[in-house]
């Protein structure tokens, strides 16, 4: 009897140029208990340098992953970006490890001050989340829920 597994990841773009996922050796997305951030560890097979050279993988690169449809329906995908800031490589492997693009721009320090005295709540959250384009694309339910 044969096992059949289902990729987890079924999409992956390096600057916005979308890459073999035969090259893909091994992937850990961790996500932690105090929702820091999303984060990835990924191992990318590069014998003749296109991932290095071509797509530009290295510090500073965007990783951008599709997930889900682990069980074959097609309704279980979701979609992250990573900012690479690491991306050693060893033996033709590059080991690229990157933080949710999104948590890495909001942990950016301010380039001069906000103020929201008497601003409603999602004036606030909609001010302070308009660089990474999630809340006008993906607003979590909890906290339109909270608002």
């Amino acid at each position: 009897m044969s096992k059949q597994s289902k990729a987890f990841i079924q999409t992956i773009k390096v600057n916005g140029q979308e890459v073999d996922k035969t090259s893909l050796v091994s992937c850990a997305y961790i996500e932690c208990l105090d929702l820091s951030t999303p984060s990835i560890i990924a191992e990318f097979k590069d014998d003749r340098g296109d991932l290095r050279d071509d797509a530009k993988l290295s510090k500073g690169a965007v990783i951008e992953l599709e997930f889900g449809d682990i069980d074959g329906r097609g309704n279980a995908m979701f979609y992250e970006a990573f900012e690479v800031s690491a991306a050693p490589i060893k033996n033709n492997v590059i080991k690229a490890e990157g933080f949710s693009k999104a948590v890495t721009q909001l942990k950016e320090p301010a380039s001069k001050p906000k103020y929201f005295a008497d601003k409603p709540l999602i004036f606030i959250l909609e001010s302070l989340c308009e660089s990474t384009g999630w809340w006008s694309t993906a607003p979590c339910p909890a906290l339109v829920h909270i608002i």
